[in-house]
């Protein structure tokens, strides 16, 4: 009986962890250093003379090795997420033997009934975080779930913060599910859509592969459930089903029913926890934690986060200075108001300015510097060219939101990197 529920919990506790280790390698070690080889400008090296010469050599060094090591990281990526989904079935494995599996060995039988919700929340686990590190204004989010390649679960794909989206598509997004369903339209494999292509073209597709990536969890995660054991082969995970493994008695419809009603209960919980604001979760643990301590409460979050804001920005600079002038800081706005006329030419000029990206290089409780790549859309002109600034806000605490305090290091292209 100890086994009965203490092993589920274990199973549960395990997948969790390798879901976080699979996370962890993305987040902390893959993304960055990409990031960096990526975003590291050739000219800016040479420019340093000598130095600057022996200084992109190493990296070029680097850049080869990186090429070789990344593959390798991203294969452990996904051998995580199979283990995440094979402890979970092994940590069921006594409801294999007590409520019995189906004639033959085909079909459903009550254990997988019992499974799936659990299942269920692993795939959502990532995704989760994701919402989490949103609502904290952590940019820091990889959408595994939906945004993945389907075909084989060891692909890794580019990461994309999608706070900048959320705030260029003005969506509302108070809870986990309002976000999972924006998620599975706003971007496909970290390509990003807009307008009709959302529903079009990634709506559908990313559909599909949630599904997929539901149906491999749980068929690791019946290997788990039926006694498998874990083996390498070829540098590969692979499973082994060891003799002498005692066969299962057949189900009965008293089995099928317990493990629905069991099944159930784990549903009813989780939608209950995820559909709640993580503004209101948060609110329960300060009361929770109120009536322990003297601890007082934290303020509340500014109504934009920083990368919010810069596209606020710039979405009211060609329509509403006025408005826009609001999103900087009194220093900033003093100088613009005095140059107000000539400012006005150059806005004037624009149809619109898209915040295709943005980043955050740099975070404080106080203070973040973001990274944004802005197209213009200039009036009665064929092109659009592009640039880079970076950005640096701070916290107003008298109107709890965060300004434009400057801006630097503006680097202009004819094109728009993606």
């Amino acid at each position: 009986m100890r086994d009965f529920f203490l092993k589920p919990l274990q199973g549960v506790a395990s997948g969790l962890a390798f879901m976080l280790g699979a996370h962890a390698l993305v987040i902390f070690l893959i993304r960055p250093i990409s990031n960096w080889i990526n975003n590291l400008q050739p000219s800016n090296l040479k420019a340093l003379g000598i130095d600057g010469i022996i200084i992109w050599i190493i990296f070029l060094i680097l850049s080869e090795i990186w090429e070789k090591v990344q593959p390798i990281l991203n294969k452990y990526v996904g051998q995580y997420v199979k283990l995440a989904f094979f402890y979970v079935g092994k940590g069921f494995h006594s409801f294999y033997h007590i409520f019995g599996i189906t004639p033959g060995k085909k079909g459903i039988y009550p254990g997988q009934i019992v499974i799936f919700p659990v299942i269920f929340g692993i795939c959502f686990f990532s995704t989760f975080l994701d919402y989490l590190a949103i609502q904290a204004n952590l940019d820091v989010s990889i959408n595994m779930f939906s945004d993945r390649i389907v075909e084989d679960m060891e692909e890794v794909v580019s990461v994309q913060s999608m706070i900048g989206w959320i705030a260029q598509d003005q969506v509302s997004v108070s809870n986990f599910w309002q976000y999972w369903f924006y998620s599975l339209r706003a971007s496909f494999l970290g390509y990003r859509f807009e307008g009709w292509m959302q529903w079009l073209v990634a709506f559908p597709i990313n559909v599909a592969a949630s599904i997929i990536f539901l149906i491999l969890g749980i068929d690791h995660a019946t290997h788990g459930l039926s006694g498998f054991k874990l083996k390498w082969k070829d540098n590969e995970l692979d499973y082994d089903l060891p003799s002498g493994v005692a066969e299962p008695k057949p189900a009965r419809p008293f089995g099928f029913f317990v493990s629905g009603i069991i099944a159930v209960f784990l549903l009813i919980g989780q939608f209950a926890l995820s559909a709640l604001p993580v503004n209101r979760i948060r609110q329960m643990i300060v009361t929770s934690t109120s009536t322990r301590t003297s601890t007082p409460t934290r303020p509340s979050q500014p109504p934009l986060t920083p990368q919010q804001t810069v596209a606020k920005y710039y979405e009211l600079a060609t329509s509403n200075r006025e408005a826009a002038l609001e999103l900087m800081s009194e220093r900033w706005k003093k100088a613009e108001k005095e140059n107000w006329e000539e400012g006005l030419k150059f806005w004037n000029t624009l149809e619109q300015v898209k915040v295709y990206n943005t980043e955050i290089l740099e975070q404080s409780s106080n203070t973040v510097v973001v990274k944004a790549w802005l197209q213009y859309y200039i009036k009665y002109k064929d092109y659009t060219p592009c640039e880079t600034l970076i950005f640096k806000l701070v916290l107003d605490t008298n109107q709890n939101k965060w300004v434009l305090s400057s801006a630097r290091d503006v680097v202009q292209k004819p094109y728009c990197d993606r």
